[in-house]
This record gives structure tokens, C-alpha cells and sequence, in this order.
């Protein structure tokens, strides 16, 4: 998998608008013969759960059904595929609960691709920096149900290769696949 630096900016930048969470999609292209995701660009949603005087909104978002025709179409006329998905955790861990864990299962059914038997539907959690958290920093949390049955949720580890080339996503210290992403060209290449 591969991921734009401005995607992951993007994300980033969507969090730290609010305290409450925000939802989205992520976009790009997924390459069946080669297996690999890529995703390119991100598209900021309307949550409905923008009530804020409510306790919830700070613990949870849905993509509004309106908003969401819209930003499928703008996803459409930019070219690419939706490609996942993320929301934010504004005052907590940008951990999985089991509603985001739910949520990534019924996507990657939704997204399944028949040809290659894969699914290629990725969520993000953002952790915004917050100077109420121990962090310094934003955290990013990439992940994908690795069994649709029991809905166990597995990390994708996360390395950055600099601001200018990309990410470079692997599923652990083991098996690491590194590939950067060129974000101002739009095109990867592996190191």
C-alpha cells in the first residue's frame, strides 16, 4: 500500500478544525494484478454528528447521506476510486473501537473486488496533537479487518520517508514492503 503525504496532510489538517470527530474518504486506485492500494488524495466528509452540544460528537462520526453523494461524485470527477476511509479521535487514542472496527468490515464487504478475491478498503484514525494529550505530535492509524467473521482488526505500521517523497506502509518489522509516493507527481515507485 502506498500513501500520499498530502492525503495523510490533508487528513491531519481536517482534524484539527474541530474537537469533535470528522469522517472521510480516501482515494486513489487499487491495482488487482499487482495487489497493491494506493492512495493518492483525501476528501473531507459532513459528520452528523456535528451536534455540539452533545457528548457524542466528541466520541463519534457519520458521514452524512447527503454530503456523502456529493463527495462520492467528487471522488468520481477527480478520476480515482474510494479507497477507504477515515475519522478522527480528537480527545482519545486513534485506536479501533469496535464500531470503526464494524464499520472497516461492512466497507471492505462493500468494496471487495471479485477478480483478485481481495479487499481493498482501508481505514484511517486520526489522533490530532492536542496539548491536553501526552503525544507531541499527530498520530495516524492505519488498519484493515484481517477476518471479515470474527472482525479482528489488524495495523498497518506506518514509516515516513519524507515530506516531499510519501509514506511507506508495511504490515510489520518483518515483512515490511517499503514503496514511496512521489504526492507531487501523483506516481510511486518502491526504494
Amino acid at each position: 500500500m502506498t500513501v500520499s503525504t498530502s492525503a495523510a496532510a490533508t487528513v491531519d489538517l481536517h482534524a484539527h478544525f474541530t474537537k469533535h470527530e470528522i469522517i472521510g474518504y480516501l482515494a486513489g486506485r487499487w491495482d488487482g494484478a499487482g495487489r497493491v492500494l494506493h492512495i493518492v488524495r483525501a476528501f473531507a466528509g459532513v459528520s452528523t454528528s456535528c451536534d455540539h452540544d452533545s457528548q457524542n460528537a466528541l466520541q463519534e462520526a457519520e458521514m452524512d447521506p447527503v454530503a456523502e453523494v456529493a463527495l462520492r461524485e467528487k471522488v468520481r470527477l477527480a478520476g480515482l476510486d474510494i479507497v477507504g476511509w477515515y475519522h478522527s479521535h480528537p480527545t482519545f487514542e486513534p485506536t479501533p473501537s469496535s464500531v470503526d472496527v464494524t464499520n472497516q468490515g461492512n466497507y471492505q464487504l462493500l468494496f471487495r473486488d471479485e477478480d483478485s478475491g481481495q479487499s481493498p478498503f482501508i481505514g484511517m484514525i486520526c489522533g490530532p496533537y492536542d496539548t491536553a494529550m501526552a503525544r507531541t505530535a499527530s498520530k495516524l492509524f492505519y488498519f484493515f479487518v484481517e477476518d471479515l467473521k470474527t472482525r479482528k482488526a489488524k495495523r498497518l505500521k506506518v514509516g515516513y520517508t519524507g515530506l516531499q517523497e510519501g509514506l511507506a506502509i508495511g504490515e510489520g518489522a518483518g515483512s515490511t514492503k517499503v514503496a514511496a509516493v512521489a504526492a507531487a507527481r501523483g506516481r510511486s515507485r518502491a526504494i
